[in-house]
């Protein structure tokens, strides 16, 4: 606002002269806001990523890199290619980056053939190589001495003068060192397990008794003393027996073997009914059947079947009634067989009675 003021220096003029001078008056209330400013461009990624597959060429060979942006990169900077290892930068154009590879220590070998995308970001010359260090060999006198320490410094651990081949190294508890020791039972701790700390197959050679060869389907057994063995069978139909003379197995034929695989007494009526205990003496017999019809005869399961039915059954007639009585095999299975007589079931006459006897 506007305020006049009088400029007279002396206070006895009779008139005055009068100056307008400016005063700024109370601060008004905050205007509006202004509109925004345009937003900048997007800054460049310090990286760059390859989008193009190549191939590791020879130490101080340049390759052509295939990148998205190369605008990070200048000739002489060191950079890192992932899975390839330290190159540096010959020269760039917009989306393309000429790299010799330096062959540092861990970059990929020659022919390496590398994918994309791949990482590419600034990195360091690499450093001077450090001073050999050395080794303190004083002490070693004989072949296959060993470097260790005791509780203070550096030791050495030689081998004994005599050579032993059953020692090994272990550590002295009282003295909290290593040592030499024979290999002793008492020297291991806890078991070995076969199910988890063994396989393969133990050779026969250690069986011992002198075994040293087999062959397929050849069986050992032991004699009390030893192990031996006894040859696989000359025929598929041998079974295998055992020689109470010589307290050993061996393999028999069926003919020949006397192993009986079943036998008993079958005693029925004139019908050919035979009693719950009609059979005495049984040897794998489980239930019977009386089967009537053109061919009358019995049929006798066995408890345990027969691996085949090459097997012999031998019949004997024992009825004292009937003295001429001709009985007959007349079917063999795995499960069963069946016996014939040559007369027919019937309520009139004598019964029957005989022995049977089974040969596997």
């Amino acid at each position: 606002m506007a305020v006049t003021l009088n400029k007279n220096t002396d206070c006895c003029e009779s008139t005055c002269t009068n100056t307008t001078v400016n005063v700024a008056g109370p601060t008004g209330p905050a205007g509006a806001a202004g509109t925004n400013g345009t937003n900048g461009s997007a800054g460049i990624n310090a990286y760059a990523r390859t989008s193009q597959n190549f191939v590791v060429l020879d130490v101080g060979a340049v390759v052509a890199l295939t990148v998205n942006n190369a605008t990070p990169f200048m000739t002489g900077m060191i950079i890192f290619i992932q899975d390839a290892g330290y190159y540096e930068v010959v020269s760039t154009t917009t989306n393309t980056i000429n790299a010799k590879n330096l062959g540092y220590a861990g970059n990929a070998a020659k022919d390496t053939a590398i994918g994309n995308p791949r990482l590419i970001v600034s990195a360091g010359i690499k450093g001077a190589d450090g001073a050999n260090g050395s080794l303190d060999v004083s002490g070693f006198t004989n072949a296959g001495d060993i470097i260790t320490r005791n509780a203070s410094s550096q030791t050495v651990l030689s081998v004994d003068s005599s050579i032993d081949s059953t020692k090994a190294l272990f550590q002295d508890n009282s003295a909290n060192k290593i040592i030499w020791k024979k290999v002793a039972a008492s020297g291991l701790d806890g078991n070995i397990s076969l199910t988890s700390q063994v396989s393969g197959s133990l050779p026969l050679a250690n069986v011992g008794n002198g075994l040293t060869s087999a062959a397929a389907g050849d069986v050992l057994y032991w004699t009390g003393t030893a192990w031996a063995r006894v040859a696989a069978p000359t025929s598929a139909d041998q079974l295998l027996g055992y020689n109470t003379g010589t307290n050993a197995p061996n393999w028999v034929s069926p003919s020949t073997s006397g192993l009986v695989f079943a036998k008993g007494t079958v005693t029925a009526s004139g019908l050919g009914t035979i009693a719950t205990d009609g059979i005495t003496g049984a040897v794998n017999i489980g239930s019977t059947s009386t089967i009537t019809g053109t061919n009358n005869r019995w049929r006798l399961n066995f408890q345990t079947p027969s691996q085949s039915t090459d097997y012999t059954v031998l019949l004997t007639n024992s009825n004292p009634n009937k003295v001429d009585e001709v009985l007959r095999v007349h079917e063999k299975e795995e499960d069963y067989f069946e016996i014939a007589p040559n007369r027919t079931f019937s309520g009139v006459g004598v019964g029957f009675i005989f022995d049977f006897v089974v040969y596997q």
